[in-house]
């Protein structure tokens, strides 16, 4: 976890990468793709451009990195890093701005709403749906989970499959 939640440097957002990493929070290796795309690209700041990450010109900083260092890498590539390094930094910012309310990509928002939705309203047409299912596979391990998690989506949005 970053020593000081109220700073926005890229020192914090490199201890939030390993935060992450440490406590499983996020696959291991989402984290370390992260990690190693905001020090390559974000290693070519100056000192005084790494005390605040959102006022960054992310896109002047990713153009200095391809003139830089994009001999070394292929147009995928800098994109791909790119994108890591825009992830990163919009996940250390929410998670700075708000560490209680910080989910990791908003999964965990989607399932509470959908677990919400569930047991809030049931479509008629969902009524039919054999709920032994749910009883069934509820103990079967991973499978039986998402087939739960399947049916109890669909039982709240039919229309969304």
């Amino acid at each position: 976890m970053p020593e000081s939640t109220d700073s926005y440097s890229v020192e914090n957002l490199e201890r939030f990468l390993r935060y992450l990493e440490e406590k499983g929070l996020m696959p291991k290796q989402t984290v370390v793709a992260r990690r190693a795309a905001c020090n390559k690209m974000l290693g070519i700041l100056e000192e005084d451009e790494r005390y605040d990450v959102r006022e960054l010109d992310l896109e002047s900083v990713f153009t200095r990195f391809s003139n830089l260092e994009g001999r070394s890498y292929t147009p995928d590539s800098l994109k791909t890093y790119k994108s890591r390094v825009l992830k990163a930094i919009k996940d250390f910012v929410t998670y700075t701005d708000d560490p209680a309310g910080f989910k990791i990509n908003g999964a965990r928002a989607r399932r509470t709403q959908t677990t919400e939705n569930a047991k809030g309203k049931q479509d008629a047409t969902a009524d039919h749906l054999p709920t032994l299912a749910n009883e069934k596979f509820k103990d079967s391990g991973v499978i039986g989970g998402l087939l739960t998690d399947c049916l109890s989506q669909f039982r709240s949005d039919p229309t969304s499959w």
